[in-house]
């Protein structure tokens, strides 16, 4: 009998371990990680563990969530939300194809991604841009091979650096 009871106390205590260690630890972990940021460095990645705001529709709204925590959190560590950088990562796919656009996006998810025309991309980065983000990061490793990579680079570069100064 005693020993019955011991193994479901036990087992309750593995169970709460495990719903602490999976959902409460990381979420926790994350908003510290992010007010140590704000106090010390002032950079601050909106890209989220899921990434799920490129998608199209919530897009810039989640976005816009996102930098609205962070300028409450600077608020209440008496930091000017403005002396913040922000930065976002999104994986880049160029494409004349909806369907193949939205199939890598699909293919890639959680992880952020926008796909479509050089110019679909920059209008999605205006986005961002308009609520707040100073830098988005592109892996290239997506972009394709020798100069095909090159190619979607160079057409990045000719195509963003003027609308966004860079």
């Amino acid at each position: 009998r005693l020993a019955a009871t011991m193994l479901g106390c036990g087992l309750l205590l593995l169970a709460i371990g495990l719903v602490i260690g999976e959902f409460v630890a990381p979420r926790l972990e994350q908003y510290a990680d992010e007010r140590k940021a704000i106090a010390r460095d002032g950079n601050v990645s909106l890209a989220g563990a899921g990434g799920a705001w490129v998608r199209d529709g919530n897009l810039v709204i989640n976005i816009a969530e996102r930098s609205s925590a962070l300028d409450r959190a600077c608020t209440a560590l008496d930091r000017d939300p403005a002396t913040i950088e922000r930065s976002t990562q999104a994986l880049v796919m160029l494409t004349d194809d909806e369907a193949a656009a939205r199939s890598f996006v699909e293919a890639v998810a959680p992880r952020a991604a926008v796909s479509g025309t050089v110019e679909q991309v920059a209008d999605t980065v205006a986005a961002w841009q308009a609520v707040g983000v100073d830098e988005v990061i592109v892996p290239d490793f997506v972009l394709g091979r020798g100069r095909r990579r090159a190619e979607a680079m160079d057409a990045l570069i000719e195509t963003l650096g003027p609308r966004f100064g860079s």
